[in-house]
Formats: C-alpha cells, sequence, structure tokens
C-alpha cells in the first residue's frame, strides 16, 4: 500500500511498525500482508487524544508531536491494535481482546530493543492496569529475543539545504516533518560517511549519528501568533519574525523544535491579546533551510 502524501516522517513509522508485526505475527496462518495494510499520518497538533485509528481508512493517526518519542511509539502500537482487532473482526474496542493484541506488539517492540522495557512506564495508567490485570505485572512479562538491525546505524543532516543535491545523490531521504536528510549505514562505514559529510562543508553541529532501532524523531513546529502589532519588540526578541515563511501577512512566526512546546508558550503567556497557534502545514512554495 502506498504511504499517502509520500511523506518519509510517516513512512518511517509505519516501517517500524510493520516490523514490529512480523516479528509478533510469524506464524503463516496470520494474515500478515493484510495486518500490514494501513497509512500512518503524523499531525502537527496539539490536542485532548495522543492519537486515533480510523477504520474506514485503515489509518493510524498521531498527534501532540512535542512528546517523547518514547510516547509515541507507544501511541502507534496501541492504534495498530485496534487495527489488528479490526481486520480480525470487524470492530475494535478497549476490551480484554485488543489488550491481548496490544500485549503482544509491547513485548515484542521491547524485544526488538525499539523500547526498553522502563519505556512502558509512560503507558497510560489506565492502560497499565488493563494489561497488568491480564497478563500480569509488567515485571514478570516475558520478552522474547530479537536480532534487530543491530549493525544499521542513520545519520542524519540538518539545515542541509545548501546540500541538497549531494545528498539526494549519496541516497539520503528527506523527512519532512523533523526536516533532516537521512541514511541509512553500517557500524563499518557511518563514521567514514561522517567525514565525508564533513568535507564537503556539513558542520558537526548539523549531523547526528544513533542506531537504527533508537527511535527518536525530533518533529519540528512553526509557531505562529497573528495580530501582535504591541507586542512586536518582544516577538523580536523572542526569535519570532514577521512575515517569515510565506503564512501570511500580520503574522509573527517561529520555528522550533516540538520538544520545546510548553516553554514557548510559557514565554508568550503573559502578553495581552495574543493567540498561539501551531501551524499545520507550510505552503507548498516555502523553502526549507
Amino acid at each position: 500500500m502506498a504511504e499517502q502524501n509520500g511523506n518519509n516522517s510517516n513512512l518511517e513509522i509505519k516501517t517500524l511498525l510493520n516490523d514490529v508485526l512480523q516479528y509478533a505475527f510469524p506464524d503463516k496462518s496470520h494474515p500478515l500482508e493484510k495486518l500490514q495494510q494501513f497509512y500512518v499520518e503524523c499531525q502537527r497538533k496539539e490536542i485532548k487524544k495522543d492519537g486515533d485509528y480510523q477504520a474506514d481508512y485503515h489509518r493510524i493517526r498521531i498527534f501532540n508531536l512535542s512528546r517523547d518519542s518514547k510516547e509515541i511509539i507507544l501511541t502507534a502500537l496501541h492504534d495498530l491494535s485496534h487495527h489488528i482487532e479490526y481486520v480480525f473482526y470487524g470492530e475494535s474496542a478497549h476490551k480484554d481482546r485488543f489488550y491481548t493484541y496490544y500485549h503482544n506488539l509491547l513485548v515484542t517492540a521491547v524485544g526488538m530493543k525499539v523500547l526498553g522495557k522502563l519505556d512502558l512506564s509512560l503507558l497510560a495508567e489506565k492502560e497499565k492496569e488493563k494489561l497488568e490485570k491480564i497478563h500480569g505485572p509488567i515485571v514478570y512479562w516475558k520478552i522474547p529475543q530479537i536480532s534487530y538491525k543491530n549493525n544499521i546505524f542513520y545519520l542524519e543532516v540538518k539545515d542541509g539545504y545548501e546540500f541538497k543535491d549531494v545528498l539526494k545523490d549519496w541516497g539520503y531521504k528527506y523527512f519532512q516533518l523533523e526536516e533532516v536528510w537521512r541514511g541509512e549505514f553500517t557500524s563499518d562505514t557511518v563514521w567514514e560517511e561522517k567525514a565525508e559529510l564533513n568535507e564537503i562543508g556539513v558542520k558537526d553541529s548539523n549531523i547526528s549519528v544513533r542506531n537504527a532501532v533508537d527511535f527518536h524523531a525530533s518533529f519540528v513546529y512553526y509557531l505562529v501568533i497573528r495580530n501582535a502589532y504591541d507586542h512586536r519588540d518582544i516577538l523580536r526578541k523572542l526569535g519570532y519574525k514577521y512575515g517569515a515563511y510565506n503564512v501570511g501577512k500580520r503574522n509573527w512566526v517561529k520555528k522550533i523544535p516540538s520538544s520545546n512546546l510548553t516553554e514557548e508558550r510559557a514565554k508568550v503567556e503573559g502578553l495581552m491579546g495574543v493567540s498561539l497557534k501551531i501551524l499545520k502545514n507550510l505552503p507548498p512554495t516555502t523553502s526549507i533551510k
């Protein structure tokens, strides 16, 4: 199934979930190909729910991207469990059957080292209570031993606009929601690749290297404040730019790592008449640099 809108940030999570499914349902009696037919859509929205599953579209939506990366994976696995139950039974609810699928996905992800067992403490309290009621205390859960991408590393380049043609030629992919270029390498080649990036002018501060199983999504938010002329001096000092990123006149805009959202909100909450919004999508004409 083709990924909607070709967004590599969505595709990475979908690929990871497909890998979890493959290890969680190894028996050929399960319709793995059908289970893997779903979409993932991360949205720049901060709302009351962390995610949902739209059965009619076989789509997992993930919100609140300011959260820890492990919490985002837990949300994705939760809604993947809804998808599994829907594929098998044509319906899904938060009952014992759902939590059986969820438990299977969780222990599989821990076995793959995508999650650590301590990351399960991030589960919502009601989820944890239900899971432990059916499957016993988390500390006693049996974790499978799975060899998954042990020797694979990701090399990421941020602020790589001036190098985009070279990065494309070298096989890097652009991840829209994180605004990074990412390449995949083995432990034998990743540091040589980093040295070559340095040679073409990419700064060390714009390069990061991580093991492929260490899922870490550093999403980017664009904060928009409209009609704040009276606070223009303060907003400039805070890093907001007037009319930036082609998002319309009378807008003050600032780009931040999504994890900084709470801190940024605190900085402007005392400004009278100011309403801070998160821009869901940039205009297609905007060039990211």
